[in-house]
């Protein structure tokens, strides 16, 4: 509420912090979609000691401090994303995507930058609801398109109860890579019918 972050007004931040707890030594975290900058300071305010990176296809430098560090990248663009974590040279304790939603977007990201969690590391991918059509059809139609073989909550239940991560926007070998360093994945939603504030927890081996 202090950084009036949409993580509170969504209801994740009394499950992502369950998960927060358990870190230790917290150096580096990366977010994708800025905004205004409400969660990268939230994250600063919570993890004091470690650097916040951010991510958008915006200028957001408005954000920047010694703490945080914003970029303008594309995140449906390997090459986009490859510069980035070039610059950086580092490893994530924390990644969270809270891009664009769309179910491209949501997957390139994920195939691409899970190699540069750490170990014991979290991926938290947000707003899984524009998976639902119900939701996709209320929020303007344009998260789910004919090119996407399954959406992103399908793809993370499929592996849940398969351990397969199916999905024509994924390379093989990043598929490979998730299939063998995924340790688990949560998925939470506000509502039973999974169509409003919808988040997931993936946690690397």
């Amino acid at each position: 509420m202090k950084f009036d972050t949409d993580k509170h007004s969504h209801g994740y931040i009394p499950i992502y912090e369950e998960y927060f707890q358990k870190c230790e030594n917290v150096k580096n975290i990366l977010e994708i979609g800025i905004g205004a900058g409400e969660s990268l300071k939230y994250l600063n305010n919570y993890f004091p000691n470690a650097n916040v990176y951010g991510i958008d296809i915006q200028d957001r430098s408005f954000c920047d401090s010694d703490k945080i560090k914003t970029f303008i990248y594309n995140q449906e663009s390997r090459e986009d994303l490859s510069k980035f974590l070039e610059l950086t040279n580092i490893e994530f304790d924390i990644i969270i995507d809270d891009g664009g939603h769309t179910m491209k977007q949501q997957q390139i990201s994920l195939g691409f930058l899970f190699k540069s969690v750490k170990k014991g590391g979290l991926y938290i991918l947000e707003d899984l609801h524009t998976s639902i059509w119900s939701a996709h059809l209320r929020h303007g139609g344009w998260f789910i398109t004919e090119n996407d073989d399954i959406t992103t909550l399908d793809m993370l239940n499929n592996f849940n109860n398969n351990k397969n991560m199916l999905s024509n926007h994924i390379l093989p070998e990043e598929r490979v890579l998730l299939e063998n360093e995924i340790e688990s994945i949560f998925i939470w939603s506000r509502t039973p019918d999974y169509d409003e504030s919808v988040t997931s927890i993936i946690k690397k081996k």
